[in-house]
């Protein structure tokens, strides 16, 4: 029988404001914030963001599942 991997309750993924924002892991085991960079069109390193991910009441974020965000993604980049 195979089990399923718990997902692991760090890793987010959001919209704050307009902007698309994610928590993933590091190799190392660690946290990265990311968000979404208008002029360059890719991620970035976004550690203000990181209570908008760990810690959202009272803020203008939407949490959103994986297949959202990259379909809000994909909108950026083809859209």
């Amino acid at each position: 029988m195979m089990t399923q991997e718990k997902p692991d309750p760090m890793v987010k993924f959001a919209i704050a404001g307009d902007r698309p924002v994610k928590s993933v892991r590091t190799e190392d085991g660690g946290l990265a914030i990311l968000g979404w960079d208008w002029k360059r069109k890719v991620f970035v390193p976004a550690p203000e963001h990181f209570m908008d991910l760990m810690m959202p009441q009272g803020r203008d974020i939407d949490f959103v599942d994986e297949e959202t965000f990259e379909g809000r993604v994909d909108d950026l980049l083809f859209g």
